[in-house]
């Protein structure tokens, strides 16, 4: 009953659109993990997301991971391990970070540890065609992954580091209007929980 309902709704918005005033929410698929569906769809959420204008944030700020780690992390969020494809993009990854007053290094997706020289998006396997390098950047022929650093200043530029060094990380979620933006300041019952997540 309930599936048939759904698809009769689905067609019906598909091919006519909804009358003016009449709104029908579609609840997320159920199933092991829909709490993390919860997060993104319900009213309220413990995980503070922040969004930009196609994406929505999540700022791994509160304990080092390595690259491959912070990449599964992401995942069991049900999101991605940050790509940075623009300078517009750059732009608001920094406007985020500087309105909440956050410096440091994090990793991106991006990695040439597949081959030793042809930079992919690990989280969408896409070659890296932007890039945002410092001066003098990609160096150390054994650094075969990619991090985003912000300064005190407020530039944000590209280092390639050592996979295996201990980094923050940004996940990433393309932006959904059901997907609820939550500020900054409701991220302190959090902390306790990953402080010590990766030991």
């Amino acid at each position: 009953m309930h599936l048939c309902f759904f698809a009769l709704v689905s067609f019906f918005t598909f091919t006519f659109g909804l009358p003016n005033g009449i709104e029908v929410k579609v609840p997320p698929p159920k199933s092991e993990y829909s709490d993390w569906y919860d997060i993104f769809y319900k009213q309220s959420s413990i995980i503070p997301l922040f969004r930009s204008k196609e994406k929505v944030y999540f700022i791994g700020k509160h304990f080092r991971v390595n690259f491959l780690q912070a990449h599964l992390f992401c995942k069991i969020m049900h999101m991605n391990l940050m790509t940075i494809q623009s300078k517009e993009e750059t732009d608001e990854i920094k406007t985020i970070l500087q309105k909440n007053g956050i410096t440091g290094d994090f990793w991106t997706s991006a990695t040439r540890m597949f081959d030793g020289k042809t930079w992919i998006w690990m989280s969408t396997a896409k070659p890296v065609q932007y890039t945002n390098w410092s001066p003098g950047h990609p160096n150390n022929q054994n650094d075969h992954c990619i991090l985003a650093i912000r300064t005190r200043t407020g530039l944000i530029y590209w280092n390639n580091r050592n996979c295996n060094c201990r980094s923050f990380f940004i996940c990433e979620k393309p932006f959904d209007e059901t997907v609820l933006y939550v500020s900054s300041k409701q991220e302190s019952g959090i902390r306790k929980y990953y402080r010590n997540y990766f030991d």
